[in-house]
């Protein structure tokens, strides 16, 4: 599903308490924003019954009051922007269903400090933890073959990292 409708027709957005969303064509629902503030967040699985297969593109982005999220095992895809400017996130659970990590996803969560990408993640995007400066460890598995330009920018407590040999 592309984030922008087709020419001439309207993109339809749906809400279902403190989230908007859009049906994809398979079905499933993207959340495209998270309306309330809340410092722990658990993303929900479903919306209207609807299984939760993706974050969009910034939809969680810039909530500063947020310290910490849980993603549900039906997500396969973070979006680009999905939680930039999370100043406070402290911890993030990844699951092992998401597949792809977005450009600039993650891009200045400055208080992020560990993260472990899960086995199934196959490309991290461009700029994905840039400006994330209280990083100090990641774990990036077997699965990933593409990690995209200036991924750790700005991670200046980078202390370890390993970049396995699947990445080309």
């Amino acid at each position: 599903a592309s984030f922008f409708p087709a020419a001439g027709q309207a993109e339809e957005l749906m809400t279902s308490g403190d989230y908007r969303y859009r049906v994809l064509g398979d079905g499933t629902a993207e959340i495209v924003r998270y309306t309330r503030l809340a410092e722990y967040l658990e993303l929900p699985d479903k919306l209207d019954g609807l299984a939760v297969t993706s974050i969009g593109n910034a939809a969680i982005s810039y909530c500063e009051n947020l310290k910490g999220i849980t993603i549900p095992d039906s997500v396969t895809s973070i979006g680009d922007r999905a939680f930039a400017g999370c100043s406070n996130l402290k911890e993030i659970t990844i699951p092992d269903s998401v597949t792809s990590i977005g450009d600039r996803a993650f891009a200045r969560c400055s208080s992020l400090k560990k993260i472990t990408i899960p086995d199934s993640v196959t490309s991290i995007g461009d700029n994905a933890f840039s400006g994330c400066e209280n990083l100090t460890s990641i774990t990036i598995p077997d699965s990933v073959t593409s990690i995209g330009d200036w991924a750790f920018s700005g991670c200046e407590n980078l202390t370890s990292i390993t970049i396995p040999d699947s990445v080309t």
